[in-house]
C-alpha cells in the first residue's frame, strides 16, 4: 500500500509537472501568436502605405507628362502674344489686353514649373500649396479684368 501511494504521488507531480510545462508552453505559443498577429496587422498597414505611395507616384508622374504638354501650349500662346505686341504701339486697348494675356501665360507657365516640379515622388504637400496659391489667385489669376 505504501509502493502504491508512493507511486500514486510520483504520478500526481509528474502529471503537476507535466501541467505546469504544457501552461508555460501555451503562455509562449499564444505570446508568439499574439506577435504574428501583430505583425500581420503592421504589414497588412504597410502594404496600405505603400499602395497609397504607388498611386502618389502615378498622379505624379501623370501631372509631369500634363505639364509638359501643357507648357508646349503655353511656349505658343506667350510666343503669339509678344510678337502681337512687337506689331502694335505700347499704348492703346489691344497693347493692355495683350498685357494681361501674357501675364497670365507667365503666370500659368510658373504654375506648370511648378507641377513639373511634382512630378517626383512624395510632394503631396508641395502640389496643395500651388494649388493654394492658385486658388488665392482668384478666378482670373493673373489675367486681370474679364471683358
Amino acid at each position: 500500500l505504501a509502493v502504491a501511494a508512493l507511486v500514486a504521488g510520483l504520478a500526481a507531480a509528474a502529471l503537476g509537472l507535466i501541467v505546469l510545462g504544457l501552461r508555460a508552453a501555451n503562455r509562449r505559443l499564444e505570446a508568439e501568436l499574439a506577435a504574428q498577429r501583430a505583425s500581420a496587422a503592421a504589414l497588412a498597414q504597410l502594404e496600405v502605405e505603400l499602395l497609397e505611395l504607388q498611386r502618389l507616384e502615378a498622379v505624379g508622374v501623370l501631372a509631369g507628362g500634363l505639364a509638359h504638354e501643357f507648357n508646349n501650349l503655353l511656349t505658343g500662346i506667350l510666343g503669339n502674344v509678344s510678337l502681337a505686341r512687337s506689331f502694335l504701339p505700347e499704348e492703346g486697348e489691344v497693347a493692355e489686353v495683350l498685357r494681361h494675356a501674357e501675364a497670365a501665360t507667365l503666370r500659368a507657365a510658373e504654375v506648370t514649373r511648378e507641377l513639373l516640379a511634382l512630378g517626383r515622388p512624395y510632394q503631396a504637400e508641395a502640389l496643395a500649396e500651388v494649388l493654394r496659391r492658385l486658388l488665392a489667385s482668384g478666378p482670373g489669376g493673373a489675367a486681370g479684368p474679364r471683358r
